[in-house]
């Protein structure tokens, strides 16, 4: 794929070709991941994911889904609440995120499967819990991404996701826009010299915002809706029961 073509795609109208992009986007910087993960969030994305993991209450012996794996980071604090009787289930559609995954991760009860949020090989009502993080604002088709947590879900199971949002201030919303809109490509100019900077800034720009997400995890039966906002409103806890 050419450098051009590959930067129309990311946003491209066409759910196929866009979906390929950002898929071998992702495999171009899987070696950078971490790195990205660590310096756009001060090395405060661990932290988070730790707090959103203890919004699930888990029990030791639940089945939990983890979407959008990347190099599973969301497995070490699910694990840290999950015992051996109990599953994590490590799932994404970027094969060189994966094998990375797969060399931190090597337990009984951690099984990492390569496949698409959008159509997921699980039974309806498999999981205690489903969790993502960085991952809805990457689904080209977000209705169907949710629609299909909350179809793996079991009944009261629980939902968190951890992702980019928009300052409702104002004064905040402008300062991040400006600082975002250099820093993040700016980052991976340096770190990999590909265009994921440009598309993840402009990812962000274009994601629903919280009470449009809330509305949408609302339609598809995930209720009891709480959020929790990091970084001056630029970094979003969202979490919920099925009913």
């Amino acid at each position: 794929m050419e450098k051009k073509h590959y930067k129309e795609n990311l946003f491209s109208n066409n759910k196929h070709k866009k979906s390929e992009a950002i898929q071998n986007m992702f495999a171009s910087i899987a070696t950078h991941y971490d790195s990205f993960n660590h310096l756009m969030s001060f090395g405060k994305h661990h932290e988070w994911r730790k707090i959103a993991v203890e919004k699930l209450y888990l029990n030791p012996t639940d089945s939990v889904l983890d979407l959008c794996t990347g190099s599973g980071d969301f497995i070490k604090p699910l694990s840290e609440k999950i015992c051996s009787t109990g599953s994590i289930t490590a799932v994404d559609y970027c094969k060189p995120l994966l094998d990375i995954c797969r060399k931190k991760y090597q337990q009984e009860n951690i099984n990492i499967i390569e496949s698409d949020a959008l159509n997921l090989p699980f039974n309806d009502h498999s999981f205690d819990a489903v969790t993502i993080g960085w991952g809805l604002r990457n689904l080209t088709d977000l209705d169907k991404g949710i629609s299909e947590i909350s179809r793996v879900l079991k009944k009261n199971g629980k939902f968190v996701s951890i992702d980019m949002s928009t300052p409702h201030n104002k004064i905040y919303k402008f300062i991040s826009h400006k600082i975002l809109s250099w820093l993040i490509p700016a980052i991976w100019k340096i770190v990999n010299n590909s265009d994921a900077g440009y598309y993840l800034f402009k990812s962000t720009e274009k994601f629903a915002d919280i009470h449009q997400l809330c509305d949408r995890l609302n339609s598809v039966s995930i209720r009891s809706i709480k959020t929790k906002s990091f970084m001056f409103g630029n970094i979003s806890i969202i979490w919920g029961i099925k009913h």
